[in-house]
């Protein structure tokens, strides 16, 4: 009998440690995942804004752009690439994910996101990449996205958004 009981307060201790292991990492990746799909929501936000202004032509798009038209929200801090032909200008957000509008067309745009520089996504990088791809992209952006890209874990992503 002793042995039974001991047993049983061993595997419910095992448990206990296990789920609460896990809670707390999923939690983690839960809270960057509910802020990359409002980020992907604000950029889409921002993409309605400069389509509104130019007639419902997206051709042009880009941080830069949306940075010298005034329809960034003001804070959000722009780099600009001027090493590549055309040049490319990127957000990286607080949790150091890195968002950029990497082409457009009168009626999509690609978003290329990287998620290498958060070191919470990077640890589930390949689950990261097919949720943001299927959930946020596909789903609720209606959008496509590169199959190549989703699934190679290199931590890129892009998707490309159709208004029109």
């Amino acid at each position: 009998m002793p042995y039974i009981i001991s047993m049983l307060i061993a595997t419910v201790a095992a448990l206990i440690i296990i789920l609460t292991r896990f809670d707390v990492d999923n939690s983690s990746i839960n809270s960057e995942l509910q802020r990359i799909e409002y980020n992907l929501k604000v950029i889409d936000i921002f993409a309605d804004t400069y389509a509104e202004v130019n007639n419902d032509n997206l051709e042009g798009l880009s941080f830069e752009t949306l940075n010298s038209q005034n329809i960034l929200i003001p804070g959000i801090v722009i780099t600009t690439d001027n090493t590549v032909t055309p040049l490319i200008s990127r957000w990286v957000d607080e949790s150091n994910v890195q968002w950029e509008i990497v082409s457009s067309t009168s009626s999509s745009y690609d978003l290329r996101i990287t998620f290498s520089g958060n070191s919470t996504l990077n640890s589930k990088i390949q689950f990261v990449e097919s949720f943001v791809g299927r959930e946020y992209c596909i789903k609720n952006m209606l959008a496509t996205t590169d199959t190549t890209t989703a699934t190679n874990s290199d931590g890129v992503l892009t998707c490309t958004i159709s208004k029109m």
